[in-house]
């Protein structure tokens, strides 16, 4: 499995941070203050709303208070992008994820 913050890209109030993965699943924490946000994988929009972050044990010993989560998805690398429009009043704190994998022997 790997992990790489491939890029980040800022604009006047909008910021994008694409996060490349080896895996079937990824948890995103984080608290959004009242921030947008949007989350696609392989460049297909998810819709799902964040999840109470304190009860997942991917997040909870993080200070994260929501959580997304995207699990199923076919076994390879995905491009994960998660898209934030944030202000002063409405700051974004990203406490990091978890990812999972598979793993595939042959006798």
């Amino acid at each position: 499995m790997s992990l790489t913050f491939d890029g980040l890209s800022v604009s006047s109030n909008l910021r994008s941070v694409l996060i490349k993965i080896v895996g079937t699943g990824i948890w995103l924490c984080f608290t959004d203050n009242g921030a947008d946000y949007a989350l696609s994988v392989d460049g297909n929009e998810r819709s799902a709303g964040a999840t109470d972050a304190t009860t997942s044990p991917a997040c909870s010993n993080t200070g994260a208070r929501s959580m997304l989560a995207v699990s199923g998805l076919g076994s390879g690398s995905h491009n994960v992008q998660l898209r934030v429009s944030a202000a002063v009043d409405k700051e974004f704190m990203f406490y990091g994820g978890t990812i999972e994998g598979s793993v595939t022997s042959k006798r």
